[in-house]
């Protein structure tokens, strides 16, 4: 009886310290990770794309446009100038027109299948854009 529970303590032993020593990993990882993305986070770019539509009822004004996150994914910078890759997101965005408060956003799929993206047409009928 004794010597088996020697062997169940250690291999509980055991058993720690490899948990331990995968969540230390992880640890390190999941640092190293959120390090890299916070020095790329800035040289991000987020604009709206003409045109902007004005919309206006009789209680609330809105302004819906299209807007390009530019996320970039490496950078160097060489002799003063820093050159940047990135991958181009786009998403619809209403905001109020009187405070600039966000109403709603929604990102736009598909993206790639398209050549020319955005289309340089966008225009109102009523109160649809």
């Amino acid at each position: 009886m004794r010597c088996d529970n020697a062997l169940n303590y250690c291999m509980l032993v055991i058993a720690k310290k490899i948990t331990l020593t995968f969540l230390l990993i992880a640890l390190i990882i999941t640092g190293f990770v959120i390090g890299i993305r916070s020095c790329l986070s800035r040289y991000d770019e987020r604009s709206a794309l003409p045109p902007v539509l004005y919309f206006k009822n009789d209680s609330i004004a809105i302004l819906f446009s299209l807007v390009k996150f530019s996320k970039t994914t490496s950078y160097s910078t060489k002799g003063g100038f820093t050159n940047k890759s990135i991958s181009n997101h786009y998403f619809s965005q209403t905001n109020n027109a009187f405070t600039g408060e966000k109403i709603a956003v929604s990102e736009i799929e598909e993206v790639k299948a398209i050549k020319h993206f955005p289309e340089g047409v966008m225009g109102a009928a009523g109160n649809n854009a």
